[in-house]
């Protein structure tokens, strides 16, 4: 697989599932996650406009100066996005459907393969040796 094409190095962002997680600290996001083992949530932002969400120019705010503390927004569970919470709804269900169809058509393959060539799984070499 080249650069190109491996999706965790050349990410673009889908027009209609995936999303866009602004304003969060990966940092805390990372610990959350995986140091502490907490689930987290989205957030939708109130003041999107959900036909203007994928147009024109989204301007954030400059962080709060905290002396050196984290925001409470950044400590929370919940992970901020720039959609309405309509447009989050309908982009979270297509994810889910997107990942589903892949783990369906691709999962055995990608779970089987090593070193660029597919490798049978045990299923498959006892249906050929028809056991």
């Amino acid at each position: 697989m080249g650069l190109r094409s491996n999706p965790l190095i050349n990410y673009r962002p889908l027009r209609t599932s995936g999303l866009t997680i602004v304003d969060e600290l990966p940092s805390e996001v990372f610990r959350i996650l995986v140091t502490e083992e907490r689930r987290m949530s989205f957030l939708s932002n109130p003041a999107a406009v959900s036909d203007q969400e994928d147009e024109g120019e989204i301007l954030f705010k400059q962080p709060d100066d905290d002396d050196g503390e984290l925001a409470a927004r950044y400590a929370d569970t919940q992970l901020q996005t720039q959609y309405s919470s309509a447009r989050l709804q309908v982009r979270l269900l297509r994810t889910q459907q997107v990942a589903k169809t892949e783990i369906e058509e691709k999962g055995g393959v990608v779970a089987s393969t090593r070193n660029g060539r597919r490798r049978p799984t045990a299923r498959a070499r006892r249906t050929r040796r028809g056991g």
